[in-house]
């Protein structure tokens, strides 16, 4: 998690676009600068404060497990009683 320094530092870079939404040059640049850091505290400013924006931004979700059986019916074929791919 962010340090609350981390965070107000954060909170003062504006005007950049989700990641979702950089242009081919900025992903590119993102990139670079992923792959040049050793660690999150390496990466500059702006790309510290889109990764924190985009994990606060990020939709919470939750795991659903299936029915105790249901991956055993899924692998029949569903026109016969054999396992799909055996003749």
């Amino acid at each position: 998690m962010a340090s609350v320094a981390l965070s107000r530092r954060v909170e003062k870079v504006v005007g950049d676009p989700p990641l979702s939404e950089l242009s081919d040059l900025e992903r590119r640049e993102f990139q670079d600068a992923l792959l040049e850091a050793a660690s999150f505290e390496d990466l500059p400013g702006r790309w510290k404060a889109a990764i924190v924006e985009a994990e606060q931004n990020r939709p919470k979700l939750r795991v659903v497990k299936a029915a105790k059986g249901r991956a055993d019916y899924e692998s029949r074929d569903p026109h016969g009683d054999h396992p799909l791919g055996a003749a």
